[in-house]
């Protein structure tokens, strides 16, 4: 599987409620991550950075609620960055998380240019990087 390809499958992953996000339990499935204790953690640390650099924490990843199997379990919202920092913290030895990492990298160096000065233009740029429509 090729970055550009993994990057399809994460963009078809996204979800929009005013704003584009991705549940951080679909990533965690996307990447073959059985845990969400694990999974957790590694967002933990991504959380942290977030804490660091002074980002606004629940603006990137909003806890929610969802239903899976009939049960109500703990989820997050995750924006572009919060998925960005959490592949970053993820086992660089799973394919998929390598993958995600590559892509992420690529489009945020091609979204850091400086005509890309607001948030809408990335969004369209990610979507057209990966010939989604």
């Amino acid at each position: 599987m090729m970055p550009v390809r993994a990057g399809d499958e994460f963009e078809s992953l996204a979800k929009a409620n005013g704003q584009r996000y991705w549940s951080a339990r679909d990533v965690m499935d996307w990447v073959g991550e059985t845990s969400w204790p694990a999974f957790k953690k590694t967002m933990n640390r991504a959380i942290s950075i977030c804490a660091t650099l002074g980002i606004p924490i629940l603006d990137h990843f909003t806890p929610v609620s969802r239903k899976i199997g009939g049960r109500v379990v703990e989820d997050y919202k995750l924006s572009r960055q919060a998925c960005f920092f959490t592949v970053l913290n993820g086992d660089p030895e799973n394919v998929k998380v390598a993958l995600l990492q590559t892509y992420l990298f690529s489009l945020s160096v091609l979204l850091g240019s400086p005509e890309f000065d607001h948030f809408e233009s990335a969004e369209r740029v990610a979507i057209r990087f990966c010939g989604l429509k």
